[in-house]
């Protein structure tokens, strides 16, 4: 009976693991959050009209730090690396296709509201004083931040309710 037992303890704690092996970390949700990227992501570029149409992969290079590359000539950015710096406060670095790094902190903590417009367009607020920082110290953005992924508009929702049940539990949202 004792092996028995062993045997249904193992089988069900089996799911679990298999289950918690495949979750985004924290850095992969907010880059999913801000950019819309996730290892595999499609990128497009161009007009077919116009013939200047090109696609293209993001490729994953590292999950903690989530670092991003894209293909070359595609899109705003050559890679993007997002690292958890603090509970729930993230330091995202991009890089554009100049080759020019701009950096930012976004808290988490602060995070207010993710809203989509009847235009398309989506903006993910923040509140409190200054919870995201550019580079130069300064505040950045006035809190909202431009979603670019608005066509993952459910995902996004997940996405969001994801870092606060998992990663950001104290967060006062």
């Amino acid at each position: 009976m004792k092996c028995l037992s062993i045997v249904v303890s193992a089988a069900l704690l089996l799911p679990t693991v298999g289950f918690c092996a495949d979750q985004p970390t924290a850095e992969e949700t907010v880059a999913f959050i801000l950019y819309g990227i996730e290892n595999g992501s499609y990128v497009d570029v161009g007009s077919t009209s116009l013939g200047t149409y090109k696609s293209g992969i993001v490729s994953q290079t590292s999950s903690a730090p989530a670092e991003y590359s894209f293909p070359a000539g595609m899109g705003e950015y050559s890679s993007i690396s997002v690292k958890q710096t603090d509970p729930c406060v993230f330091s995202v670095i991009s890089r554009d296709k100049a080759g020019q790094n701009e950096s930012r902190s976004y808290d988490f903590n602060h995070f207010a509201t993710l809203v989509f417009t009847s235009r398309g367009d989506g903006r993910i607020g923040f509140s409190g004083e200054c919870p995201i920082v550019r580079e130069d110290g300064n505040c950045g953005k006035n809190g909202t931040v431009k979603v670019d992924n608005i066509i993952f508009a459910d995902r996004l929702e997940k996405a969001v309710d994801f870092l606060k049940q998992t990663y950001c539990p104290g967060a006062p949202f």
